[in-house]
């Protein structure tokens, strides 16, 4: 987890924010891993909400030729690409952990992702320092120091909440659930780097957001129509036991009604 944050971190150095939120290639990886490590079951809906996303990066890399700094654009893409697949075997892995390892309920799963983002903490905390700590980033910042101090904080604590909370859809659901929740802040990310560093917003990252958004509804209607088929199934078989119930109660009456008569 600490090495996939310094890729990241550094890819987002190299991109614009709204281009380095849209890639969502991690999931066409974690689709791929989540079957080979958890078995999680191959349906129509997951591969189509995959694939749609997974075009959504790839339209946005065509553009890289647009790019001021075409190097360090490609540069930034191959990391965030490694950072994703680097991503993407957490998420399964932790899954199989959960289901395996962790028996002591939700609590103990905490208390192990606890301790995971703490040395990953402790490592993004290193590479800070060995880069020379916050010096550059102060010289650059037009603001006051304690006010990026407070964004650096603000930025530590929900990125906190973020892993934790990734664990826990990953506990109560499953790691590609997990990873589809995840892109489900992509349209924001990309509103946000229009609006707050005027990030350019053309028709390649217009498309790419859409898609996004429908391989997300896709993915969504899906689990509700399985949710939906599910509870349809279990309320049938309730049922059908209910009239084998009845069914042997009758039987039963029948038979000691037949055996009073007998004596």
């Amino acid at each position: 987890m600490g090495a996939n944050n310094l890729l990241f971190s550094y890819s987002s150095s190299l991109l614009p924010v709204s281009t380095s939120s849209l890639l969502s290639t991690q999931l066409a990886f974690t689709l791929v891993l989540a079957v080979a490590i958890v078995r999680h079951p191959l349906t129509f809906v997951n591969l189509n909400a995959v694939v749609l996303m997974t075009l959504s990066s790839v339209l946005l890399a065509l553009r890289s030729g647009e790019s001021p700094n075409r190097k360090g654009y490609i540069v930034g893409f191959v990391v965030t690409l490694a950072a994703a697949g680097l991503f993407s075997d957490y998420l399964p892995v932790m899954e199989l952990l959960y289901r395996k390892a962790v028996s002591g309920g939700f609590i103990l799963a905490v208390e192990v992702q606890t301790v995971m983002q703490a040395i990953a903490s402790v490592v993004a905390a290193t590479g800070l320092a060995a880069s020379g700590g916050a010096g550059d980033d102060l010289a650059a910042w037009k603001g006051s120091r304690a006010v990026y101090w407070v964004v650096v904080v603000t930025l530590v604590v929900t990125w906190q909440a973020c892993f934790m909370g990734t664990a826990g859809v990953i506990y109560l659901t499953s790691s590609l659930h997990s990873g589809v929740c995840m892109a489900a802040v992509l349209t924001a990310n990309v509103i946000g780097g229009v609006v707050v560093f005027g990030d350019p917003f053309g028709a390649e990252k217009a498309i790419a957001t859409a898609l996004c958004v429908w391989g997300l509804s896709s993915y969504l209607y899906g689990e509700y129509t399985k949710t939906k088929n599910k509870a349809a199934d279990d309320q049938q078989d309730g049922d059908g036991d209910a009239l084998t119930r009845d069914h042997d109660h009758a039987q039963k009456g029948l038979t000691g009604g037949e055996a009073v008569d007998a004596v």
